[in-house]
């Protein structure tokens, strides 16, 4: 019999301590399929790394060039020697450049390979340095 109360007095104390309270529920996150893919796939390639640009850029047949010094600025240069002729701000969107300067602007494509930047309209620009 005092073996019972024992065993009842150790399950009673047992009984009476605190119960954690239950974790709450994390939210269930559901990814969701894009509603403008073609959109998300410009925005991607506009955040890439637009290294491949940097440097002089030669127009062909004529004595010009585009210096890009990124992240955002282009100097025009022309001559020889070689002077600045105008500068401006670039604004580059996956493989689509647009030199904007504050008299006009230039509309650029690249190659895939980037070695050669159509003009929008007529004429290439191609890697090479000022004379």
């Amino acid at each position: 019999m005092k073996s019972g109360i024992v065993l009842l007095a150790v399950l009673a104390v047992g009984a009476c301590k605190k119960a954690q309270p239950p974790e709450p529920r994390k939210p269930l996150v559901v990814a969701r399929a894009s509603e403008t893919p073609a959109a998300d796939k410009l925005i991607a390639e506009g955040q890439q790394d637009l290294a491949w640009i940097a440097g002089t850029w030669k127009k062909d047949g004529e004595w010009r060039w585009l210096l890009f010094n990124l992240p955002s600025e282009v100097a025009e240069l022309a001559g020889n020697p070689a002077r600045v002729a105008r500068r401006g701000k670039i604004s580059a969107h996956g493989k689509y450049v647009s030199v904007l300067f504050p008299e006009a602007s230039i509309e650029l494509e690249a190659a895939e390979d980037r070695s050669l930047l159509a003009v929008k309209g007529g004429g290439v620009y191609r890697r090479g340095s000022p004379p």
